[in-house]
């Protein structure tokens, strides 16, 4: 192997670590935030803030020709150990800093996130130019160098996602990574005679070895679940498993979330009994998450025929069935399938469905709160049947924001049902139905001879909640209704988090753009375009992505493709920019710009119009798909046309163009997920990123 392969190899070997990393870095936050699309935002956009940081710093540090090598071979030596070091130490440190089960505001997820993601995230940023120039060394080669970065990450999210993420946690996946590049390094250094370094190596693989990490991951979890005692604990692909055990009762966690704990009656009692006393009979109940045996148990007081439990992760049944044995014995019908995918093709009548998920606070669970939603759950309940589903209690404190979500809720059950009743209770719980629903709760239950310990007349009044009920409603002023492709209650949920902290978005966000917009004042036109589509880049990823979840349910599946698909249509976009770099001008990088923005502005109709393939799943499926590769490829064509006409130095092109392509990404990310989406919906944030594209094609001088 030619010297000029093995730098090559340690491009692609880079990008593949840097794509896992990130994965890896992400899932790990997501479960120490308890995150959403904000937290994952953030999480995003300081990573790309960051690697731009280290691109842009590369242009000011000054090498001799011999010594980039050296760099290369110590900085991607040094950034294979720092994911392990830094994830343990803030395993380790999280309880010392924060008080167990605290949430954490925006602005202290930011700082946190920051600091963690820094170091690596400087250095290989700093690493790009350095391989640009070395592979540079008779005419401008930065297109063949994002070429071959993008395909290692390519590689690296097939990898993750068919290989690593199904036989190895965190902890393993980074030690896999660690002894790639280590390898990589190794071979760098004996092909160009650095033979220094070997020891260097040698000392790394010494500490870092799998007998020392094997228990790690296990050993690092227990500092972050403080007076409690952890007995399972599990990374599966659909997210981090724990099972922790206070006295007697067991606490079931999933992605640092508690889904339920063994011994909440009250909670059970609710959510069975407010719905079942309005029937007279129930033959066939739908149970959409959840699985807590005592929920169960008091479904089997009204003895129905037959009962179907959906959940999506099947390592949480085995999870129930392995601590909590009697759910075996209950005769329940579990289904592995996402929820809402499961009601939209099932044709099975339901006379009770409850939905039993936390509040609309990730655009994911948002899917179970919308117009849409509801209309494919009337089709499957019978035509007296009764849908449940609750957002977090207003009897203590009823703000503006919590009023609007509960309106919002409300406006939009009725306009699907004619019948809706609120409960505030332990949450507000809302009953939909289309026949006439009473608040006649614990005397139907009564009547009905069902014994219960909490929801009966001994603890609850009935007239108590129907007055509570009317004023809650009578307090009402929105008249909004939340859809899948203009979710505005996962907007609302997330304020209201917020507001808890005394954090107003604005603020945030303010404090987040004002350095884009002085950047943007300096930068030159050919990067304020590379700019403009990295913002391009991230909307479009994070848009298709909601789209396959809107549409087709849990998209866990479709995630590693959708991504994947993104990176080939960059290496591809790039390949043919830098083949034919001899038609590479000005005229080139505004035609191609122009067919993005119209490309910008047709997606969110060419997305809607994919939902209408819907009965026919592959054809909306490569439909997607090829609308993914095809923006991808126009992005990365524009990059590639961008480095190789402007004139300054191979380090100076490179980390500028690197940085503005990666801060356009990184203020895509936060600002669609977190903002533009769920508040202007899918058209208006299209052409809102279709505008910002024209910008430095219209307003700059040419």
């Amino acid at each position: 192997m030619n010297k000029t392969k093995i730098i090559i190899l340690g491009i692609i070997v880079l990008g593949l670590s840097s794509l896992i990393t990130q994965v890896v870095y992400i899932r790990e936050f997501l479960t120490i935030f308890s995150g959403n699309e904000l937290v994952f935002g953030v999480l995003l956009a300081n990573w790309l803030i960051l690697t731009a940081s280290g691109s842009f710093i590369s242009k000011f540090v000054k090498f001799k020709e011999n010594h980039h090598l050296n760099i290369i071979i110590i900085f991607q030596s040094i950034i294979s150990v720092l994911p392990i070091i830094i994830i343990t130490i803030f395993r380790v440190l999280k309880n010392q800093l924060f008080d167990f089960g605290v949430l954490l505001n925006i602005s202290e997820i930011y700082i946190i996130s920051f600091l963690m993601l820094l170091p690596y995230c400087i250095l290989s940023g700093f690493l790009f130019p350095i391989y640009s120039k070395i592979i540079s060394t008779q005419k401008n080669e930065i297109g063949k160098a994002y070429y071959f970065d993008t395909l290692g990450s390519i590689i690296g999210g097939i990898l993750f996602n068919i290989v690593l993420i199904f036989l190895f946690d965190k902890i393993q996946t980074l030690t896999i990574l660690l002894y790639v590049n280590l390898i990589i390094t190794s071979i760098l250094s004996i092909k160009f005679h650095k033979k220094k370094f070997i020891k260097f190596f040698i000392a790394l693989f010494i500490i870092f070895n799998p007998i020392l990490l094997k228990n790690l991951d296990d050993y690092s979890k227990k500092y972050e679940y403080l007076n409690q005692e952890l007995i399972f604990q599990n990374e599966t692909p659909l997210g981090n498993l724990i099972v922790t055990k206070t006295q007697e009762q067991l606490n079931f966690y999933e992605n640092g979330i508690l889904l339920f704990s063994s011994s909440d009656l009250i909670a059970s009692e609710e959510i069975v009994h407010f719905p079942f006393s309005q029937m007279d009979s129930v033959k066939n109940v739908l149970c959409i998450a959840g699985g807590e045996p005592l929920l169960f148990k008091e479904i089997k007081k009204y003895k129905p025929r037959r009962i179907d439990y959906i959940e999506v992760n099947p390592y949480f049944v085995d999870l129930i069935k392995q601590y909590q044995p009697e759910f075996i014995k209950l005769d329940i019908n579990t289904i592995i399938q996402d929820g809402r995918l499961f009601i939209k093709n099932t044709h099975r009548k339901y006379d009770i469905i409850l939905i039993n998920l936390p509040e609309p606070k990730s655009n994911q669970l948002n899917r179970y709160y919308t117009l849409e939603f509801l209309s494919l759950a009337k089709k499957t309940l019978t035509n007296q049947g009764i849908i449940l589903l609750s957002l977090p209690s207003t009897v203590n404190y009823a703000g503006d924001i919590a009023l609007e979500i509960n309106s919002i809720m409300y406006n939009t059950l009725k306009e699907k049902f004619k019948s809706v009743l609120i409960v505030p209770a332990s949450r507000n719980f809302y009953l939909a139905s289309d026949k006439q629903l009473d608040f006649n709760f614990t005397s139907e239950i009564e009547k009905k001879n069902i014994p219960t310990v909490y929801v009966n007349k001994y603890y609850l009044d009935d007239e108590t909640l129907k007055e509570k009920s009317k004023k809650l409603i009578n307090s009402f002023a929105s008249n909004k209704i939340n859809t899948d492709f203009s979710p505005i209650s996962y907007f609302l949920t997330i304020n209201y988090w917020l507001s808890f902290f005394g954090d107003k978005p604005i603020y945030f966000l303010t404090f987040f753009i004002l350095p884009f917009i002085y950047y943007l004042l300096k930068v030159n036109k050919i990067n304020f375009i590379l700019f403009s589509n990295g913002f391009a880049a991230s909307a479009t990823e994070l848009l298709i992505l909601a789209a396959f979840q809107v549409i087709y349910g849990y998209v866990y599946y479709f995630v590693g493709l959708i991504i994947t698909l993104f990176m080939i249509g960059l290496a591809i976009g790039s390949f043919f920019g830098k083949k034919y770099n001899s038609l590479a001008n000005k005229k080139h990088l505004i035609i191609n710009q122009f067919i993005i923005i119209i490309f910008l502005a047709s997606l969110p109709f060419l997305i809607l119009l994919s939902s209408n393939f819907e009965e026919n799943y592959i054809i909306s499926i490569v439909f997607l798909c090829i609308l993914m590769i095809l923006m991808s490829f126009l992005i990365g064509m524009q990059f590639s046309i961008g480095t190789l006409i402007q004139k300054e130095s191979i380090t100076e092109i490179s980390s500028r163009s690197f940085s503005s392509d990666l801060l356009g990404g990184a203020l895509g990310a936060l600002l669609v997920s977190a903002v533009m989406f769920p508040t202007l919906g899918l058209i208006n944030t299209f052409l809102i990123v279709s505008a910002i594209n024209s910008i430095p094609v219209i307003f700059k001088k040419w």
